[in-house]
């Protein structure tokens, strides 16, 4: 690129760069200046010679000379040649004698409008002659005539027809600055300076795409030369070396002149230095050195190559650990298709890729500090249409704009935060223009570990500001496409669109084709009348997931996709203001982006007026630490459950009753499909309703056997059985979720032994108005329990995590281990109120009692968690091992009562002890039944003091309750019904208000009878689809069916066993593909075995029965006539069952498990991995883990304490409530986000052993070497110190075979 320099009669000098005038060659002219009176040759600009320079003193003394008011000018002047001129076209034939002249004029009339104006025009003064020499050697609109600052275009706006108006400018008139739309003189238009250079490179190479010829004329000034962008666009001009005239003009303004040199001189780095620099003997020998280094460098070059070439690392086989490429794989380039998964770059490229192929005027232009792999596919396919310029926003957007004004369409791709520092360039050198270039803003929102540096958080509000600017977002990789193509096929004005970082929402690897979309033009992508979501971008997806949750409450929202943040799409708005009452809008930005907009509109239009309620949902007003994206989208409140939460909190006290409402009608729809799915099972419905009564009455009758030691037989395991039956059959007959077991839990009994313990001590109440007084408890429990359920209280169950679950349940554990221990204490003493001269009650025989209790107790503990694992025995059918596991419990209850009639006949009656309570048609039993008419005598003073204990009862109910109707509705056995937690609720008030009149102690929704019901009639459905999808496959295998025609078959079975509803595409996904790839060969025939695939892959799907909740509670309801039976069993065997269901729970217990490795010694911690573990001891610090342990084991000990305050201990439900703050607020300043969202997942995660490498002992000593010695040892002998011999097998399939001889077919 050449330059030159030109000296103005008022001291300005101009520099030129690029190909002048008729020059086909490049020039290189340096400390050319024009003397006061110059010559303008036709054929060149500048004069060739330096004989008539002016002296620099001379120059600064003739600026020095310039006046500083209007004074100088005389108020009028004539111009007869201006007067002549009306377009530069009257240039050409003026003789350069008149084009000195003419500058003259224009100078006098730019300075009689400055004294009429009182506008300043010196910078147009000083330039004059160089316009007037421009105009005269290019020829304007042809040729294109850019002007970097605004103040020096006024002798250009006179010459080009715009005269009349200069003094219009202070009246709204004439443009201050260059402007497309006031003349076809200015092609683009001037801003804050520094952009002409970038512009006219973007025109150029748009001149040389189309193949045109016009010429390129950027003027720039020193005072912007200082500017970051010039420099960019002047070293991406260097690197495209485009035909264009870059022309420097140098008023010798400073910003710190000096003194000596006098008040003006010049800025100087591209004006002076340079060309002193060039000039000058240090500046040749450096030169000459770099070319030098230049061919040493060539040379080392080609050596090294050389050496790399004839080295022979790779197929030299001396040498060890050379790596070579596994078979079949030629490159890295070849494993990377597997390994990446497809992002919104990649579909972004294709669209393009797509687009630019139907529209050869699409080019793009990418900026920031890296470029994605994804753009290489457009760099590939059309190399002279992409331009990377690196790290110069600003210099990508204004040269963006020189594009399009030469005739391209433009795609600026900017990630989000790098877009920011070009924001001057978009305002001006755009939107103001309107100017339509495609901003692609990659990398908005939260970008995980990159943290606040790289977050694109602000685009959305500083884009949609701008009043030309189109602004958009696609929900996912389609919309992607289609705003690509919508963007390319936009004119007019500019337009941008945002998409996120990471992987697409689809799994559809199809080439991405878009279509234009409506502008302004939004959708719905689900509907519902109580909750709108409108979700702007990637949002649109969490919206979705918070449908979801809102569904299972009962809710129906309205799921939106915006699409357009500008103009937004006020039809759609006003829709959804009109049939729904809460909206919220969701993005990923920051405060003012479209909630902004949104809201701008409703308070114009009136919407806020009415009935809508709306809450924007945005980015936290403060910086976000790097994280994982999901923890960064949580830390914001913008996952799914953070939407779904605003939506409860809007939704649930403003609109009482309206939960029960929805899941009343919810339930209502399938009420008679449950009824009917059981009735078609059969008698196989059996299975599963005796399985879950034994699980539901043996509780039941030792909280009975508690109940009635603890209240001195007030209370009995008559009373518990009839309220689980009266209970059981109202949910089964009316409550909403049919898998919900009810019973009389730990909580019921511990309350009432506060109760008892209570009213004993107090007088006016004493035993005998204990049930008339609790009778009062449970009305003030069932009028909480009502409220909680009109206002919707279940909307607020989620924020009980895990840890709070963990430790309620440890807590019952615990109690339970508690009780067991009291229990076989109690049987060495006597029982208090009997004789004491009973022969069973001397000391041999309490003895013996206490003896055998010890025995019994934990014999049926043993033999109870023995029976639990019988589906991984040995030994025994299959049947039989699975009746053991499920009914191996009651069955060890029946064995070891027998074992307790097998004492010798010498042995009182009584021992061992057994279970004491009275039959049903016993006076004491009669009793409960006319409870309500005491409740009238008890205290007006004690009736409203049952208050403070139904809280606590209901507080336990409402959220022991909850918890089993979400575990029995669980999302893993794909439930196709909807919830009813508000109703079910509004039920269990109802209930505990007839318990209470009744004189019974209440039942509430327990554990774990409520999700194993729900197991136990998955795997009844799970056996019926089975043995007619096998049938189906075999058929068609019978027939030379291919894996696609298998599939086919058994989707369709599934299907007809369904009702005809299709299946969810997840649902089958996993079977379809052990289907198709059975024989690793695609669709080959006769490869697929249904009975060894199919079990692995079978989609389990609950179709709720209400028979089964029926017939058990009937059962519950009938055994209360065998109380004669259930009094045979010993006492000493219900101790055993409490400390069995203690036990039984822990495993479950991700707090139980951290407890344990607490205990596990640091050399021996490599153990725990080689079995199947939680994902937590991979994914967390073992520091995290202690201190998150020790915290609840803490906050375990203080709930376990309170327990054993006597009055105060009923107070102990309110940690587990206070718990919700402390785990929202205090436990993340302690412990990093990550971290604790894996300690307190909502779901069990559990990752798979591998073997690990035994760690170095610390310390090296002996003792611990000779005990992994001994170890490894006990290993390799048999326990008669015998060494084993392992016996090798040749291959895989001769193994499988000896054990396996009639499959040996399937290998």
């Amino acid at each position: 690129m050449g330059s030159a320099s030109a000296g103005c009669p008022f001291g300005v000098s101009s520099r030129c760069y690029g190909k002048i005038g008729a020059f086909s060659h490049k020039v290189q002219l340096f400390g050319a200046c024009f003397p006061l009176h110059v010559e303008f040759p036709r054929t060149n600009l500048y004069p060739s010679s330096a004989s008539s320079f002016m002296s620099s003193k001379e120059i600064v003394t003739q600026i020095c000379s310039l006046p500083d008011s209007g004074e100088f000018f005389p108020e009028e002047a004539s111009t007869p040649i201006l007067d002549l001129v009306e377009n530069p076209m009257h240039l050409k034939n003026l003789s350069l004698k008149e084009l000195k002249q003419l500058s003259d004029e224009i100078r006098l009339e730019l300075s009689s409008i400055m004294l009429k104006t009182q506008k300043s025009f010196k910078a147009s003064l000083a330039v004059t002659e160089l316009t007037v020499a421009i105009h005269h050697v290019f020829h304007a609109p042809v040729d294109k005539i850019l002007w970097d600052a605004v103040e020096q275009t006024y002798a250009h706006k006179i010459l080009t027809g715009r005269r009349a108006l200069v003094h219009t400018v202070q009246r709204n008139g004439l443009s201050v600055s260059a402007s497309r739309t006031e003349s076809e003189y200015d092609p683009f238009g001037a801003g804050h300076g520094c952009n002409s250079v970038s512009a006219g490179l973007g025109m150029a190479i748009a001149r040389d795409i189309k193949g045109k010829r016009e010429r390129i004329v950027t003027v720039i000034s020193n005072g912007t030369t200082m500017a970051g962008q010039v420099y960019e666009a002047m070293g991406n001009a260097g690197y495209f070396d485009s035909n264009m005239v870059v022309i420097l003009n140098d008023s010798r303004h400073s910003l710190h002149p000096k003194i000596e040199e006098g008040p003006k001189t010049s800025i100087s780095a591209l004006s002076s230095t340079l060309s002193k620099l060039q000039s000058s003997n240090p500046f040749g020998g450096l030169e000459k050195l770099l070319r030098m280094l230049q061919k040493e460098l060539v040379c080392m070059n080609w050596l090294l190559k050389l050496m790399k070439e004839n080295r022979g690392v790779e197929n030299n086989p001396k040498i060890e650990g050379a790596y070579k490429h596994p078979e079949g794989l030629s490159s890295s380039a070849d494993l990377a298709p597997r390994m990446h998964r497809r992002t919104y770059s990649d579909c972004f490229v294709e669209a393009l890729v797509t687009e630019a192929e139907k529209d050869k005027d699409i080019v793009t232009v990418h900026a920031g500090m890296h470029m994605e792999t994804s753009f290489e596919l457009f760099r590939e396919r059309f190399p002279d249409k992409f331009f990377d310029v690196g790290m110069a926003e600003q210099h990508a957007v204004t040269f963006s704009a020189g594009l399009s004004r030469g005739g391209l369409k433009p795609f600026c791709i900017i990630p989000s935060t790098f877009l920011q520092r070009a924001y001057d360039q978009v305002v001006h050198d755009v939107d103001r223009q309107r100017i339509p270039v495609r901003f692609a803003i990659t990398s908005a929102g939260l970008v995980g570990s990159d943290g606040p540096m790289q977050c694109g958080a602000f685009d959305i509000t500083f884009m949609s500001c701008l009043p030309n600017m189109i602004v958009m977002a696609p929900s996912n990789e389609d919309e992607l496409a289609n705003m690509v193509a919508t963007a390319a096929s936009i004119d007019d004005r500019p337009v941008c669109f945002r998409y996120p970082r990471g992987a697409i929402v689809g799994m559809d690897h199809s080439s991405c084709r878009g279509m234009p979309i409506e502008i302004g033009k939004g959708k719905i992508l689900a509907e519902g009348k109580d909750v709108a979501l409108l979700g702007y971008g990637s949002m649109v997806q969490n919206c979705l997931k918070a449908r979801s949750l809102l569904s299972k409450l009962g809710i129906e929202v309205t799921v939106a996709d915006a699409r357009f943040c500008k103009p937004l799409d006020i039809k759609l708005l006003r829709q959804l203001c009109e049939n729904h009452s809460f909206l919220i809008t969701v993005e990923e930005g920051s405060i003012g982006g479209f909630g902004s907009h949104v809201a701008q509109f409703f308070s114009l239009d009136g919407q806020l007026d009415g009935k809508i309620k709306w809450r924007p949902i945005v980015l936290p007003d403060n910086y976000i630490e790097h994280a994982s994206p999901s923890e960064q989208l949580a830390i914001a409140g913008l996952t799914g459950h953070h939407i779904a939460a605003t939506a409860l909190r809007m939704d649930s006290i403003r609109s009482p009753f309206k939960g029960i409402v929805n899941d009343f009608k919810g339930r209502k729809a399938c009420y008679k499909q449950d009824w009917i799915g059981g009735m078609c099972s059969g008698f196989r419905i059996l299975a599963p309703t005796f399985y879950i009564f034994f699980a539901s009455a043996l509780p039941v009758i030792a909280f009975g056997e508690q109940l009635s030691r603890d209240t001195e037989g007030s209370l009995s395991t008559v009373e518990t059985l009839a309220s689980t039956a009266i209970c059981g059959v109202i949910q089964s007959l009316f409550g909403g979720q049919p898998l919900l077991v009810l019973g009389v839990a730990e909580p019921t009994v511990i309350m009432y032994n506060y109760m008892y313990t209570f009213s004993k001590k107090r007088p006016e109440l004493g035993g005998e108005l204990f049930l008339a007084w609790t009778g009062w408890v449970c009305v003030w429990t069932s009028l909480l329990l009502i409220l909680l359920a009109i206002f919707n209280a279940c909307n607020i169950i989620s924020r009980f995590t895990r840890i709070a679950g963990e430790l309620f349940g440890m807590l019952i554990s615990v109690l339970f281990i508690q009780e067991a221990i009291k229990g076989v204490v109690s049987e060495f003493s006597m029982p208090k109120e009997e004789d004491p001269d009973k022969e069973e009650f001397q000391f041999q025989w309490l003895y013996t009692n206490g003896l055998l209790a010890v025995i019994f107790c934990f014999g049926l503990l043993l033999t109870a968690l023995k029976s639990r694992k019988a589906r991984s025995w040995l030994y025994g059918t299959g049947w039989l091992r699975s009746f053991i596991a499920d009914y191996g419990v009651p069955l060890m209850v029946l064995v070891w009562t027998a074992m307790s009639y097998g004492v010798p006949r010498k042995v009182p009656h009584a021992v061992p002890r057994r279970l004491l309570c009275p039959y049903p048609w016993d006076k004491d039993s009669l009793y409960h039944w006319t409870v309500i008419m005491d409740m009238g005598e008890v205290p007006v003073t004690y009736i409203f003091a049952a208050i403070i204990p139904a809280i606590m009862i209901a507080g336990l109910y409402f959220f022991d309750h909850s918890v089993a109707s979400q575990l029995a509705q669980q999302k893993e056995f794909n439930l196709q019904k909807p919830s009813a937690y508000h109703y079910d609720l509004f039920l269990l008030g109802i209930m505990t208000l007839i318990c209470g009149l009744l004189g019974l102690p209440p039942s509430n929704g327990v554990l774990p009878q409520s999700p194993m019901h729900t197991k136990s009639l998955a795997t009844l459905r799970k056996q019926v689809i089975r043995k007619k999808m096998v049938k189906s496959a075999k058929d068609c295998m019978k027939e030379n069916g291919s894996n696609s025609e298998i599939y086919g078959r058994m989707e369709a079975v599934f299907i007809e066993m369904e009702g005809g509803s299709p299946p969810n595409p997840k649902e089958l996904a996993n079977l379809k593909e052990a289907v198709m790839n059975a024989a690793d060969g695609g669709d080959l025939k006769g490869k697929f075995d249904p009975e060894k695939h199919i079990d692995a892959h079978l989609p389990v799907r609950v179709n709720e029965q209400r028979v089964s909740n029926l017939l058990q509670s009937l059962l519950v309801g009938v055994s209360i006539l065998g109380i004669a039976a259930i009094k045979m069993i010993p006492t000493s065997v219900l101790w055993g069952y409490f400390a069995y269901m203690a036990i039984d729970s822990l495993p479950g217990s991700q707090f139980f498990e951290r407890v344990l490795l607490l205990f596990i010694s640091p050399s021996r911690r490599y153990k725990v991995l080689e079995g199947s573990h939680a994902s937590f001891v991979e994914l967390v610090p073992y520091k995290y883990i202690v201190g998150f342990t020790l915290f609840q084991v803490v906050y375990f000990l203080m709930c376990f304490g309170v327990t054993w305050i006597p009055i105060a201990g009923i107070l102990f439900p309110l940690p587990f409530f206070l718990l919700i703050s402390i785990r929202q607020h205090l436990l993340p300043k302690f412990f990093p986000p990550s971290h604790l969202q894996e300690l307190d997942s909502c779901e069990w995660e559990e990752c798979p052993g591998a073997p690990q490498e035994k760690p170095p002992e610390a310390g090296g000593d002996e003792g611990a070497d000779a005990f992994f010695d001994a170890e490894l040892l006990d290993e390799m002998t048999t326990s008669r110190g015998e060494l084993k011999l392992r016996t090798s097998f040749s291959s895989t399939e001769d193994r499988f075979s000896q054990v396996h001889p009639d499959d040996a077919h399937r290998i």
